[in-house]
């Protein structure tokens, strides 16, 4: 599972055990310009209003982004802002598009902080928690899930080339020539 899935997966769980009706990539559906439908992540129900969660991790070493990472939070915030502008507008009457956005350091963006204060606000509520409690919980949540993700992607990725290097050595015994690194010693 990618990382943003396990990511969402994650969240999903947090909400629902918080007494949450949340839908997955299902109820709040985004015309697309070309004729096709786009789906938000998350699409939390509070009363008559629907909350629609797009989460997203930016690399801030990505090129172009280190430009962005003058202050904590701010190529996450930016991440915020090219949501809005592609939600904006295209959304159902009752959906109110919230993006969740990360910086690969862990640091949220402002609009994040907000929406995870509220979250928890909301499933203190419900559940009797302790509001600072839940929204630890989400943050934790939220990022752990995510690099959880990109270990197990970067250990995958390391078991295919370690298999790859293995075969490459058997074949090289075939024909005489013996592991690579045995021609180094």
């Amino acid at each position: 599972m990618a990382p943003h899935d396990r990511a969402v997966a994650a969240l999903r769980k947090v909400l629902e055990s918080w007494h949450m009706v949340v839908g997955h990539e299902t109820s709040a559906c985004v015309a697309s310009d070309t004729g096709g439908r786009e789906r938000l992540d998350l699409v939390v129900q509070a009363g008559t209003r629907r909350f629609a969660l797009d989460y997203s991790v930016i690399d801030v070493m990505a090129s172009g982004k280190l430009a962005l990472a003058d202050e904590l939070g701010a190529v996450a915030a930016h991440r915020v802002q090219e949501k809005h502008m592609k939600y904006d507008g295209r959304v159902e009457a009752d959906v109110d598009v919230r993006p969740v956005a990360l910086d690969s350091f862990g640091a949220a963006a402002p609009e994040t902080r907000e929406l995870l204060e509220q979250s928890a606000e909301l499933g203190a509520v419900r559940t009797g928690g302790h509001k600072g409690d839940l929204r630890q919980q989400l943050l934790w949540t939220l990022s752990t899930a995510y690099f959880r993700g990109l270990a197990w992607k970067y250990n995958a990725e390391v078991a295919r080339v370690d298999t790859r290097a293995r075969a490459f050595d058997d074949a090289a015994a075939v024909v005489g020539m013996g592991p690579p690194y045995a021609r180094l010693r």
